[in-house]
């Protein structure tokens, strides 16, 4: 299967209310679960915009069911500016796209031992395994910024095995998903650091030749269905009806 074929249908199929569905989470510093020693995850981080720095936003999630055939996982994340009654269009430093402002700002990676110290999401499972070896790829396949509506981001991401080498997913088994490092470096030429964002993730999972099911977050162990940029505060009611404002604008 193409990574053309892979978007595509990323894009296309919608979740129906028959299947099984499984869970998705986003969270800074750690995956949803901290062991003894790990940092704790976060569902904000402030970014420190006047010098540069790196943050991590981990994904993780769960199936209900059994899939042993596993191959591929395309990964959609919607962001948004915590802005009611505005349209008001994402700053330059949220323009990730090729030739945007800040497109070196965000790396997407896959190697759990990678991150930081390598002492996160220990107690999370990988369906990577070695990525140099059982990996085919694992990239950002598009950004939109402004999509369908001002101050509203669409990242997407597709990591696959290697082809032959299925990776047979355990129900209710927390798995370690990826994580983005988001830099500041450009911060100081591209404005709007300082913006209050939310990010909420979803995901479709493949085998080499189907489609096997929907990621729609968060888990228990979440509890929350999003992760938030420079807002710790910001009521929880407020961001839900803010995203149901913004669901309605496309749905």
């Amino acid at each position: 299967m193409s990574l053309r074929v892979i978007l595509l249908l990323a894009l296309a199929i919608p979740i129906a209310p028959h299947l099984a569905l499984g869970q998705i989470d986003v969270t800074w510093n750690n995956c949803t679960r901290a062991a003894s020693g790990e940092p704790a995850p976060s569902f904000n981080q402030d970014f420190q915009c006047k010098s540069s720095a790196t943050y991590r936003l981990y994904g993780s999630f769960q199936v209900p069911v059994e899939l042993p055939t596993f191959h591929v996982m395309d990964v959609r994340l919607e962001l948004a500016t915590i802005r009611l009654g505005t349209a008001q269009p994402l700053s330059p430093f949220w323009h990730f796209e090729a030739g945007g402002c800040n497109a070196s700002g965000l790396q997407l990676r896959v190697q759990r031992d990678m991150a930081g110290d390598g002492n996160v999401c220990t107690l999370f499972e990988s369906p990577w395994g070695n990525p140099k070896k059982e990996l085919e790829f694992a990239l950002i396949t598009a950004y939109g910024p402004d999509y369908q509506r001002p101050g509203r981001g669409v990242l997407l991401m597709s990591i696959g095995r290697v082809r032959g080498q299925p990776y047979p997913l355990q129900a209710n088994t927390h798995y370690f998903a990826f994580y983005l490092e988001w830099t500041t470096a450009n911060a100081s030429r591209c404005e709007g650091c300082e913006d209050q964002l939310l990010i909420v993730s979803s995901a479709n999972l493949f085998s080499r030749d189907e489609f096997l099911m929907s990621l729609t977050g968060p888990t228990l162990k979440a509890e929350k269905f999003y992760a938030k940029i420079n807002d710790p505060d910001f009521p929880d009611p407020l961001i839900a009806r803010t995203w149901g404002q913004i669901k309605s604008q496309y749905r």
